[in-house]
């Protein structure tokens, strides 16, 4: 079913990618079939996330309705979500050298190449995701258990903005 494409000119130097933005659509254009692959797998390790996620709203739901308190509920899904970011770092480990291989236009073997970057990467890895569970229960404790304004707004605002955005550079230099 699929088509076979085949250039109109010869290859020469001058078809090659000059800066960032040609490179991306390139890679774009020639490994899509690689970056769904990816995409499904990051859905596939983000499941467990996504699980927490239902099961913390459902808990809301069941102390609405029953009239009680879910906070232990709560805290044992906290608890639960820095380990879903565990596994979810895996992945990202794993397609870090996939990237790499991607960006300097070097084959890819999925597989290999996935098992190599999650033994090259899993330590920073595991140990940036743990820092953002940590601090990611953090938030969701003084925003669920403490009723003042100001302990709601200051943490988001340096988390999200100034740790998060810190955390992104670290995974960059994996």
């Amino acid at each position: 079913m699929r088509k076979n494409k085949f250039s109109k000119s010869d290859f020469n130097e001058t078809s090659l990618p000059k800066n960032r933005k040609e490179l991306f659509f390139d890679i774009l254009k020639q490994n899509h079939s690689i970056l769904f692959k990816i995409a499904g797998l990051l859905i596939l390790f983000l499941i467990p996330f996504l699980t927490v996620l239902a099961l913390k709203d459902y808990s809301f739901i069941v102390a609405h309705n029953e009239d009680k308190s879910n906070a232990t509920m709560l805290i044992v899904c906290f608890i639960l979500e820095i380990l879903a970011i565990l596994i979810f770092a895996i992945a990202i480990s794993g397609f870090a050298k996939i990237f790499k291989e991607l960006c300097y236009m070097e084959p890819v073997f999925f597989k290999d190449d996935f098992l190599k970057g999650v033994k090259e990467n899993i330590k920073p890895t595991l140990l940036i995701a743990l820092i953002v569970g940590i601090i990611n229960f953090m938030f969701q404790y003084c925003y669920y258990f403490i009723d003042n304004g100001w302990l709601k707004a200051v943490p988001f605002g340096v988390i999200y903005f100034i740790i998060y955005l810190q955390i992104i550079f670290l995974l960059v230099y994996i």
